[in-house]
């Protein structure tokens, strides 16, 4: 059964906080009474006084409502994990992410802002601090991507963080009920996992028992004709899961993957997203729940890269601001922003790659499907797209890619199935698989079990 939040106030020691939120709460409510009768003596027109009016009252209620949220804010905890918040500031971590928590005594805060709040990234930590006692560290099994000022460069609005730093007012309650929701093994300072380049080595995966599949196939065949390419094929992707889908050539990688979005039809079995078929007419609207990165970029050679944006966000429905803002953050993420006004057909293979996976992101899909990932990329776009998919697993999304370069799909993927000749032959985590093949790595595994 799901458990209502247990709230843990942040604010209610800083009495410097508290006294200068409530004094502007009053001189806001002062401000207000003046500055409708100056509206009211200045303006004689009844519309105009009504409109200016309605304008003031909803600024100053969404300064209100910013005051108040700093003045009340609190962390929660349920079954599901910890949601931190300051102000309108809110991180959620599940459980499973966080690798350890403690109190910390001794540490080196970024100067706070007029009401002592500090609210920044520096280096790989973020610091979400109403006050500077009762001060717990939180370092993460993976990256983590947050919406918060880099200390540095504030103009930086987004970063990944390994560890946090947040603030409680009941210290001995807090510890207690993280103790007893908190599936953490080891408390901080018996842990020797460093956090230095931690999305470069593997996660652990663990099981998915009590939920359903996010993708399913069952019994899935598709034939060319002369050749069968999928044989019978059973397949689940659960969510939050990261998935490599490895093969030889003509293993039958991109007709399945092709047969999940839709570009071929299975011709036995059926696929299920959700619970539902995807193959049926009425149910082909939850094809719109995956993202699709194919091996070769399918774009229209004239267009730029903005355009292609603009009109594909306008099929998902978004308005243009969405778009905008959209565009703004995976352009600069992925280097783009300065050719972004540029026709498609002078951008090289990787560019136009880099562009099909951002729009595959415009629905911010619950399945995100790249065939053939290390195809035109290079070492450093790799690098992002890890951290990319570091963060949407985080958030409950899930990935499945194909590949050809085992040390990616050892360094991210939480559970690797391979392969041949239409069918799979092995299917688990890297450390199962490496111990049930009696295998060094996953290069030597794959080979192995291509070569019988």
């Amino acid at each position: 059964m799901k458990q209502k939040n247990i709230k843990f106030s942040n604010s209610k020691n800083n009495g410097n906080m508290q006294t200068f939120l409530t004094a502007l709460l009053a001189i806001i409510a002062v401000e207000l009474i003046i500055a409708v009768i100056i509206v009211f003596v200045l303006i004689n027109e009844l519309r105009s006084r009504i409109l200016v009016t309605a304008v003031l009252l909803l600024v100053e209620a969404y300064v209100i409502y910013t005051v108040l949220a700093l003045r009340n804010s609190a962390h929660k905890i349920n079954n599901n994990g910890l949601i931190l918040q300051l102000g309108t500031f809110r991180l959620c971590l599940p459980w499973q992410i966080i690798l350890a928590l403690e109190p910390v005594s001794t540490i080196t805060l970024p100067p706070a802002d007029t009401v002592g709040r500090i609210l920044l990234r520096q280096k790989n930590s973020l610091f979400c601090l109403a006050d500077k006692q009762n001060i717990f560290q939180l370092n993460l099994k993976e990256p983590l991507e947050v919406k918060a000022n880099d200390a540095d460069n504030p103009q930086n609005k987004r970063g990944v963080v390994n560890a946090i730093y947040f603030n409680v007012d009941n210290y001995h309650e807090f510890t207690q009920t993280v103790a007893a929701y908190a599936p953490i093994s080891k408390p901080l300072n018996q842990t020797q996992a460093s956090t230095e380049n931690t999305y470069l080595k593997p996660k652990v995966f663990t099981p998915i028992t009590d939920c359903h599949p996010l993708l399913q196939l069952e019994q899935v065949s598709y034939d060319y004709g002369h050749a069968k390419a999928v044989n019978d094929l059973d397949l689940k992707v659960y969510p939050g899961e990261c998935v490599a889908f490895l093969g030889s050539n003509g293993a039958g990688k991109s007709t399945t993957l092709n047969m999940i979005t839709g570009l071929l039809p299975a011709q036995t079995g059926q696929i299920l997203l959700n619970g539902h078929n995807i193959n049926k007419e009425k149910n082909r609207q939850y094809r719109r729940q995956i993202g699709f990165v194919p091996d070769q970029p399918i774009l229209y050679s004239r267009l730029t890269t903005r355009e292609h944006l603009q009109y594909s966000g306008k099929l998902y429905g978004l308005n243009d601001q969405q778009i905008a803002d959209f565009a703004q953050y995976w352009l600069e993420f992925f280097e783009l922003s300065e050719r972004q006004n540029q026709p498609i057909d002078s951008y090289s293979q990787g560019m136009q790659r880099k562009v099909s996976l951002i729009i595959a992101l415009l629905s911010d899909p619950d399945l995100l499907i790249i065939d053939e990932l290390t195809n035109a990329f290079d070492a450093q776009t790799l690098a992002k797209i890890k951290q990319l998919f570091i963060s949407r697993t985080s958030e409950g999304k899930s990935i499945l890619f194909s590949g050809h370069v085992m040390a990616f799909a050892e360094s991210i993927a939480d559970r690797i199935i391979i392969i041949r000749q239409g069918g799979i032959v092995a299917c688990g985590n890297l450390p199962e698989l490496l111990t049930a093949y009696q295998a060094i790595n996953l290069e030597q595994l794959f080979l192995s079990l291509n070569g019988r």
